[in-house]
């Protein structure tokens, strides 16, 4: 059976091991679910979600009205290719099923500035959900953690 989408999330933001103060960086929001689920484990952290699609955004904002109210968390309509981001460093990254990282090395695609720490904790994370052997498969997500 399939995993959903929520439970993919799920599986992804618990693989990430949000910590109260983490600023976490979104690529690719979709309908807001992971965006939820980090702000239930935040504690004076926020979370930043892009996405490309200005659709998706709005439903995002609207899904996370209460966290956008309490400055939990942030959505921006732009690309991973045409994000500026300032002086804005993270903690954390999730990118889940987005094609250009999952295709790429994320050690080369993630930009450089993003990261506040040396990126010892890149992992591409396999889906428990889905076969990580099979030809052809892709990871779920690309995760950042940056211990240590």
């Amino acid at each position: 059976m399939a995993a959903t989408a929520s439970e993919r999330r799920t599986w992804a933001v618990d693989v990430m091991d949000v910590a109260a103060h983490d600023r976490v960086l979104e690529i690719g929001c979709g309908h807001g679910v992971a965006v939820t689920l980090i702000c239930q484990r935040l504690g004076g952290g926020g979370v930043l979600a892009i996405d490309r699609s200005a659709k998706m955004i709005d439903v995002a904002t609207r899904r996370n009205a209460e966290h956008v109210a309490a400055g939990a968390a942030e959505f921006e309509l732009m690309s991973l290719e045409d994000a500026d981001f300032g002086a804005r460093r993270f903690d954390k990254v999730l990118a889940v099923h987005i094609g250009q990282l999952a295709r790429g090395r994320p050690t080369r695609e993630l930009p450089t500035w993003v990261l506040d720490k040396p990126r010892k904790g890149i992992q591409q994370a396999k889906s428990r959900f889905g076969n990580p052997d099979s030809a052809g498969s892709i990871p779920l997500a690309v995760i950042a953690r940056l211990d240590g």
